[in-house]
């Protein structure tokens, strides 16, 4: 899923990427939503695994168009 309407910068990409690799290992953030529940209303759907792997194939994207055109 590419994120089109351009509603998370790519630095929120990646701080949520880094928040929900803590999540993933056990530490929370403190207060307030999880990472995946922030990253579930963007749109994206799963168990926190697949989201990961979304959210990162997404970032990469994001990053280096030249891999939109490969998939």
């Amino acid at each position: 899923m590419i994120v089109e309407k351009h509603t998370m910068t790519i630095m929120e990409m990646l701080v949520l990427r880094a928040r929900l690799r803590l999540e993933i290992a056990g530490l929370s953030g403190g207060r307030g939503p999880t990472a995946l529940s922030r990253l579930r209303k963007h749109g994206y759907r799963g168990q926190r695994l697949k989201v990961l792997a979304d959210l990162s194939r997404d970032i990469d994207v994001t990053l280096n168009p030249k891999l939109a055109a490969q998939q």
